[in-house]
């Protein structure tokens, strides 16, 4: 079956959408799956006819969706989901990734490194310059292969200003969790929003989507 690779951060993997009252779940596994299949991006993707690959992180950063969109064998038949991220996180590989974000005290990084980083690149300026390199990066990459990409924003969209090449094709204006507030859905002390949130933006993208 055709595949859709799904990247983003917490919102992308659907993360806390299990939490909701009423639900219940026999374990662990089977809640991980449920907000990984019920996400806006994995209902974008079952409705267009692809099988949803979701690797997004929780926590996780542009740099991240770059690389594990290298990693991931794609043909023609498929498409990316891109779901952007917050522009202040990156990553270090340290015996494995380690998502670096502001706010956080990551594990397993040195403490005067994360300090530097939080310093001189958890900023405005050069992390949505960042943004825009990885979302450049990608779609050309992909342009190339011939594989269509879906790029939304999940949060911390780029000014407006910014013109993208023809090649960057955005589903839709308004990033998720800016469409979620103004929606008013309930959300998670964490700031997650529940199944009908998602319902919600998945079908506003699909009604604006380029790709049928």
């Amino acid at each position: 079956m055709k595949k859709a690779l799904i990247l983003g951060c917490s919102h992308a993997a659907g993360s806390e959408m299990s939490q909701e009252p009423g639900l219940i779940f026999d374990n662990i596994a089977q809640a991980e799956n449920y907000e990984q299949m019920n996400c806006f991006p994995a209902q974008i993707a079952k409705r267009l006819g692809y099988d949803p690959i979701n690797r997004s992180i929780p926590g996780g950063s542009n740099d991240a969706m770059f690389r594990l969109f290298l990693e991931e064998a794609l043909t023609t038949n498929d498409i990316v989901i891109a779901c952007w991220t917050g522009a202040n996180r990156s990553e270090i590989y340290h015996g494995q990734w380690i998502a670096l974000a502001a706010g956080t005290t990551p594990d397993k990084v040195d403490e005067d490194y994360f300090k530097h980083w939080m310093l001189y690149s958890a900023n405005d300026v050069l992390g949505s310059l960042n943004k825009r390199k990885n979302i450049l990066a990608l779609n050309a990459l992909a342009h190339e292969q011939g594989i269509p990409v879906i790029n939304i924003d999940s949060f911390w969209p780029l000014a407006e200003d910014v013109i993208w090449p023809k090649s960057v094709h955005w589903a839709v204006s308004i990033d998720f969790w800016s469409w979620c507030q103004q929606h008013d859905f309930p959300r998670t002390d964490w700031g997650h929003f529940f199944k009908s949130a998602h319902d919600s933006f998945a079908e506003h993208v699909l009604k604006h989507s380029y790709i049928q």
